[in-house]
């Protein structure tokens, strides 16, 4: 397969889930009038879609290291088609909870696998570029999600699930014809989920769910505070100040991959990680509300930074089985993501956003640990001085 079709279906399998699982948000109104719900339930159909495409992530990775990437890749794709339709299709809101959960899993199925296929088909002199544009395709699915979702629900909400079924179809057209370079490996099942208990794929992962951590933490607990007195800002106003970290990580993306491949991974985390922390200091300062834009600016470039490495390092830990790797790596980053806002809620209740912003640099200080450990894990590995 060309390498632009190739990245086009890796990318458009990465795009998936973030932009299914953001899209319902801005049309919640619009469910709202048509199920004759609340907004309690509303957020239920984010959450029956979160809970698989994070949790069922650590499985579906491992059947791709034993039956082929191609076959799970195409599986995945199918069921997310299937739940968009059924979306289309729901006349109560119990069936379009069912579409959701449907959803969920097909994009669990295919957001690891996509992270293994590049792995398997580039070099490491190579990965670090290709993993940074895999970080751009998910950030661009968060971002398009919500504006495409808004714009469908003012014309007929139901085609917002049907346009979201026409990436999963064209993947699934574009794989046909498609050798993959990794042979399946069935007489390996054994070895395949001996990979799940690596301490280095553990420490990529562990690392992985400090930064998500902080990520949507900040997003949720600045935003309520800046819609909260004294400062009661326009939902306008708080969305464009969330909308820059998701900008900067469009831009941070290709940068952060060629970064990681001239000067390794360990490295190009680190920087990640260390633009996190000096976002978090101005988050802690007394007029943190006037420094919104370089507070999220280096949110975006820190947290994608740190991850298009850490997606790197996930696929190259594990060469036998790259699928499983990723999955555990995707697993404990979405659960992050979860359980972020969770974890930091008592911060906030007790010291408001600055309570929310130490308690993220002790995650960050977390992750810098990790990080010196991660790195002697990679120096006894097989990568290289380069890539490590």
């Amino acid at each position: 397969m060309p390498r632009l079709r190739l990245l086009t279906v890796i990318y458009l399998s990465a795009f998936m889930g973030p932009f299914g699982g953001s899209m319902v948000v801005a049309m919640f109104q619009e469910l709202k009038r048509v199920f004759a719900v609340d907004v309690a339930v509303m957020a239920l159909t984010v959450t029956v879609f979160m809970i698989p495409y994070s949790v069922l992530q650590l499985f579906f990775g491992p059947l791709s290291d034993i039956y082929g990437r191609k076959r799970v890749v195409a599986a995945g794709l199918s069921v997310y088609t299937a739940g968009a339709l059924l979306a289309a299709a729901s006349t109560s809101i119990a069936s379009f909870m069912a579409s959701r959960l449907v959803q969920g899993v097909g994009a669990a199925i295919a957001l690891p696998v996509a992270m293994a296929m590049l792995g398997d088909e580039f070099p490491p002199s190579q990965l670090g570029k290709a993993m940074g544009g895999y970080s751009v395709a998910i950030t661009l699915g968060n971002a398009l999600g919500p504006l495409t979702g808004g714009l469908m629900a003012t014309l007929d909400w139901r085609l917002a699930f049907i346009v979201m079924a026409l990436p999963p179809l064209a993947v699934i057209l574009l794989l046909k014809g498609w050798k993959p370079a990794r042979p399946p490996r069935r007489r390996e099942t054994v070895k395949v989920f001996r990979v799940l208990a690596t301490p280095t794929v553990l420490f990529t992962g562990l690392i992985g769910f400090m930064v998500f951590t902080v990520m949507i933490g900040v997003y949720t607990f600045t935003a309520d505070a800046l819609g909260s007195p004294p400062y009661l800002l326009a939902s306008e106003r708080i969305g464009y100040y969330l909308s820059l970290a998701g900008f900067t990580g469009l831009a941070a993306g290709p940068l952060a991959g060629a970064l990681s491949d001239r000067f390794g991974r360990t490295p190009t985390i680190l920087l990640g990680l260390l633009l996190l922390s000096v976002a978090l200091l101005l988050l802690a300062a007394p007029g943190w509300s006037t420094l919104m834009p370089p507070i999220m600016i280096l949110v975006g470039a820190g947290s994608t930074t740190a991850f298009t490495s850490l997606g790197a390092v996930s696929v190259e830990v594990a060469p036998q089985a790259r699928g499983t790797a990723a999955s555990l790596y995707g697993f404990l980053r979405f659960l992050g993501y979860a359980l972020g806002p969770i974890l930091l809620l008592p911060a906030y209740h007790h010291l408001n956003v600055q309570g929310v912003a130490l308690t993220s640099q002790t995650a960050i200080a977390a992750g810098l640990v990790l990080l010196l450990t991660l790195k002697r894990s990679l120096a006894k590995s097989r990568l290289g001085p380069k890539q490590a």
